[in-house]
């Protein structure tokens, strides 16, 4: 059986069209992959990275890359870098968040870790918070550490939920009006790198939907009282100590994931 290619026009929307046509077609016919000609296996599997990552990448692509990939490849969703107090609060109950503030070694350890993610996922507020990355190297006499994050942050691709927010700040972002546990289960199966989440109120939609596979917690030495948590307390989750690691400043790193 071949499949039919849809012809080309000259309109800038024929692109996307054809792409989505081709992986329904291909979806329909479900040959394995040893079955189909390379070309087309090179462009749709790699079709993110020709469309400005997974946020390029339409669903019926996306859907078709987990369809041919091997489950026990699947990106994990990391919960991080989740700053909190001693008493688990991301923020006090003023909103303030200085008392978590990284220094150099914490920050560079932050920076190895999101170094090896692909995604970020974010509500509104963390966006608005982080988005000053976007252009953090352009300030005169930053730190190699600090450009060293600029740089991380930028070349991630980037969702953000909200249902107010009009317009993005930085380069590879969308917005997304609804958190879709669905979409999340397919760019995790989708992806070649590991996803991050970002905020506890999103997170704690993730962790109920049971998305997230690790919690990379950062403990600061303080105990605020009140505040916003950082994890939901109507979860029960069944986890395993998988790293830990102490820093001068007091901080403690502790790195859990769900237990097989």
């Amino acid at each position: 059986m071949r499949l039919r290619r849809p012809r080309r026009d000259a309109q800038p929307l024929s692109d996307l069209v054809i792409r989505e046509t081709l992986c329904d077609q291909l979806d329909d016919l479900s040959l394995s992959i040893g079955d189909l000609q390379l070309p087309l296996v090179q462009y749709l599997c790699h079709a993110a990275d020709a469309n400005n990552g997974l946020t390029g990448c339409t669903l019926a692509e996306r859907r078709i890359r987990a369809k041919y990939t091997d489950s026990a490849s699947m990106a994990k969703l990391i919960y991080t870098p989740a700053l909190c107090s001693l008493d688990g609060f991301v923020a006090d109950e003023d909103g303030k968040f200085g008392w978590a503030k990284p220094d150099e070694e914490v920050h560079a350890f932050v920076n190895d870790i999101e170094r090896e993610v692909g995604t970020h996922l974010y509500g509104r507020r963390l966006y608005e918070v982080l988005v000053a990355w976007e252009t953090m190297d352009q300030q005169p006499g930053q730190p190699p550490f600090i450009l060293d994050f600029a740089k991380i942050w930028q070349a991630a691709d980037k969702i953000v939920y909200s249902r107010t927010l009009e317009k993005v700040s930085s380069a590879s972002t969308r917005i997304e009006r609804e958190f879709d546990p669905e979409m999340v289960r397919e760019l995790k199966s989708s992806s070649d790198r590991d996803l991050l989440i970002g905020g506890p109120e999103l997170a704690a939609e993730a962790i109920r939907a049971g998305l997230v596979d690790e919690y990379h917690l950062f403990l600061a030495p303080a105990v605020v009282g009140r505040g916003n948590r950082v994890l939901p307390d109507d979860v029960r989750l069944d986890l395993e100590l998988l790293g830990e690691r102490r820093f001068a400043s007091g901080f403690v790193y502790l790195k859990y994931g769900k237990r097989a």
